[in-house]
């Protein structure tokens, strides 16, 4: 099979980048990476124009992306899978774009449970559309074997993150203040005026190293976008140790309620329920992990045979 796979970001932190790229690793794809910049749109035109016919189908993310190809190339390509993430929030013209998108797609997967809810009832009108739910989990994500939470990590809380506001950036020196405590911020994205963030250490991102170093050695993880599937993120975090807190109400959050007994809303509740964690014992911790992934595992198959079924 080939296809081609049009992307906003090559950023290395979660997401669906990453996941894609080494899904067609996994499945062996001859996938074209898109990026969203004006060179490579231009391009995309040429190289669907002259490869069109060999092409078996393209997976699309943002608005523009697939919109901009299907305006041209619709009854050229036989698949044209649009992947809808909860994070995918859109408002006016890019909202009419979107939901266009969904129009001259064949196929519409879901990237988490929450994405369902929210976006299944806006599409379920589009006639003859399959619809499907898959999570990605990069192969990198998987530890042998899970760690268990320890006294020697050096770090209470620490947030992988973009830079962007949706990724509720701007409560982080709010949060610290609560918290009485210094916030790890590992992300890829450049920070203007970091030095208004007087108790947040910034870690480059762009290196998976660093993510995976400060996940071993972070006691917590902290999730404070406010529309959130269930982060890849925070699995990565959960299965190295690290308590992944989110604000947003996700597969993870709900999961969290059902252990500790709190529903986590509002930073208050975040201060509260990093309080009690860092204040149980080590094995209490380790029962409090080990539930936690048994009950979020079954919301992330590997979406290693996800183009298959498409296919």
């Amino acid at each position: 099979m080939k296809g081609y796979v049009w992307l906003k970001s090559t950023q290395s932190i979660g997401g669906v980048e990453i996941c894609l790229r080494e899904l067609a690793e996994i499945e062996n794809l001859q996938l074209q990476f898109l990026n969203f910049t004006p060179p490579d749109i231009l391009y995309s035109f040429f190289l669907l124009f002259k490869k069109h016919k060999s092409t078996d189908f393209i997976l699309y993310c943002h608005w523009f992306g697939c919109v901009s190809s299907f305006f041209i190339w619709p009854l050229y390509i036989n698949r044209r899978i649009l992947l809808v993430s909860t994070s995918t929030v859109y408002t006016g013209m890019k909202s009419l774009l979107f939901y266009l998108s969904a129009i001259l797609s064949t196929h519409i997967v879901f990237d988490s449970k929450n994405a369902l809810e929210i976006y299944g009832p806006r599409f379920s009108k589009l006639a003859n559309k399959k619809t499907y739910q898959k999570r990605f989990l990069p192969k990198r994500s998987i530890p042998a074997y899970p760690i268990g939470p320890s006294l020697d990590r050096q770090t209470n809380f620490v947030c992988v993150t973009r830079w962007s506001r949706e990724k509720g950036i701007h409560n982080l020196n709010t949060l610290a203040d609560l918290l009485d405590s210094n916030i790890t911020v590992v992300t890829p994205s450049n920070v203007p005026n970091s030095h208004l963030f007087t108790r947040i250490d910034f870690i480059d991102g762009n290196c998976f190293k660093n993510v995976d170093y400060f996940f071993r050695n972070s006691h917590i993880h902290l999730s404070l976008g406010t529309d959130e599937g269930l982060s890849i993120v925070s699995f990565e975090a959960l299965l190295r140790g690290c308590l992944p807190i989110c604000l947003s109400q996700t597969e993870t959050n709900r999961a969290l309620a059902k252990v500790i007994g709190v529903n986590i809303s509002s930073l208050n509740d975040i201060v509260y329920v990093s309080q009690l964690y860092l204040d149980m014992s080590l094995v209490k911790r380790d029962i409090i992990l080990h539930e936690l992934r048994t009950l979020t595992a079954p919301h992330i198959p590997i979406g290693t045979s996800f183009i298959e079924v498409l296919m």
